[in-house]
């Protein structure tokens, strides 16, 4: 399972307890030391303007974003095939769905969401757009300006995402707020502003570039693990902002109106993160526990686990059935079709418990056994150099001796 970030999403396992079981021109940016055209407006060569110009709001949220993950990835309780985060640990830490908080009472969802990431590759997405979309518009607009854009836009894309996508939708990620952002930019480009303090056309450019691959799928009906619902709410809400503040832009000021005032919003948005941040750390065991649980029932027990093997159709085909999630079923499945000569579904059993192994607590135990039974299985279908190629790493490992034995019968490890 994935989630859906804004970017990806993903089945609530939560769900599970409700349903029956059936169911151009050349830049020219000018720095403020050039005079402005406007009434009202008084140019400053003391350098305050240039540090004006650095995006530090930008580089803050990338940097918090950076930290998020490694605290994500330090409380892990579950982990994805990918190596990104797994569903239980983005619930755990966060994630948002209509049904968590309008039917679980969760809202500090709607806080944290857009600070939970599913993957390196997805925070490393969402921080290469927001640099690139922020070292435009943050110096035109101004670090209060754009953090409440990037504030509200997080919120209109949970938003988006509860309308676009099914109940038990869970999602996560910042792209809700960085299409936001996008939105803003693109409209504040059309200001006249756009054109004196920077390159206005430079500006479309950049909105469009990242806008348009955030947007267009969901307009040509692409579904998949990417919340483009997320993108449409995000998008608008920051397009909206944005009209807001070119109306409250007088041609005679340098930034736009009530700076001092819009500020509270990211103010109030950081206190009531830290409140939704207590609130998931005193949720975080629970949810933990309901993650062991439904991992103990996905792996096999110990009392069930066979004591050589000797495993028939019956008996390794119903471990598979009722354990589809643990490797080493499969292994015990592709073991029974190796000793009866069927090469082909052996080599496919074996192969599916190495991939389901991947990252997961048996994927030494899977190694260990899984390839020397894949080398046989290769060898059976006459694949020789394939199989030699895998058996080299186990031979000479100090095998069980069954494994041992079967290799050196079929020639893949000399004899010790």
């Amino acid at each position: 399972m994935t989630a859906k970030t804004f970017g990806r999403r993903g089945i609530d396992p939560l769900i599970l307890e409700r349903l029956p079981a059936a169911v151009a021109r050349p830049a020219t940016a000018r720095v403020a030391t050039v005079p402005i055209v406007g009434e009202g407006y008084e140019t400053r060569d003391d350098g305050s303007d240039i540090w004006a110009r650095i995006p530090f709001a930008t580089f803050a949220l990338i940097l918090l974003f950076a930290f998020g993950y490694g605290l994500q990835t330090r409380l892990a309780v579950d982990t994805a095939p990918d190596g990104g985060m797994g569903i239980q640990s983005l619930i755990a830490d966060g994630a948002v769905s209509y049904d968590r908080v309008f039917q679980s009472g969760d809202w500090w969802r709607i806080l944290l969401a857009p600070l939970v990431h599913a993957s390196v590759s997805h925070q490393l997405g969402n921080c290469f757009a927001l640099f690139f979309v922020g070292l435009k518009l943050e110096p035109m607009l101004g670090r209060a300006w754009f953090l409440t854009v990037f504030v509200l836009s997080a919120l209109g894309g949970v938003a988006g995402s509860f309308i676009g996508n099914p109940h038990a939708i869970v999602t996560v990620g910042a792209s809700g707020a960085i299409t936001g952002l996008i939105g803003a930019l693109f409209v504040a480009s059309f200001h006249h502003k756009a054109a004196e303090l920077a390159d206005s056309a430079a500006m479309r450019r950049t909105a469009l570039k990242f806008g348009i691959p955030a947007l267009l799928p969901l307009f040509l009906g692409v579904s998949g693990h990417t919340d483009y619902s997320a993108h449409a709410g995000g998008a608008l809400t920051g397009a909206v902002i944005g009209l807001v503040v070119c109306a409250l832009w007088a041609g005679d000021e340098r930034r736009p109106r009530l700076s001092e005032t819009i500020v509270l919003v990211p103010v109030l948005y950081v206190a009531a993160a830290v409140v939704a941040g207590a609130c998931a750390y005193r949720a975080f065991p629970s949810e933990a526990a309901r993650t062991e649980a439904a991992r103990a029932e996905e792996f096999m027990p110990d009392s069930v686990l066979p004591k050589n093997f000797n495993v028939g159709d019956a008996r390794s085909r119903q471990l598979a059935e009722r354990y589809p999630k643990d490797p080493r079923a499969h292994i015990l499945r592709g073991l029974y079709f190796l000793i009866a000569g069927r090469a082909g579904p052996a080599e496919y059993e074996v192969r599916q418990a190495i991939s389901i192994a991947k990252a997961g607590p048996f994927e030494a135990t899977v190694h260990t056994v899984g390839d020397p039974l894949l080398a046989v299985a290769l060898k059976q279908l006459g694949r020789s150099s394939e199989a030699k190629s895998i058996a080299a790493a186990s031979c000479g490992k100090g095998q069980q001796a069954e494994l041992s034995d079967m290799l050196q019968r079929y020639g893949l490890c000399k004899a010790s």
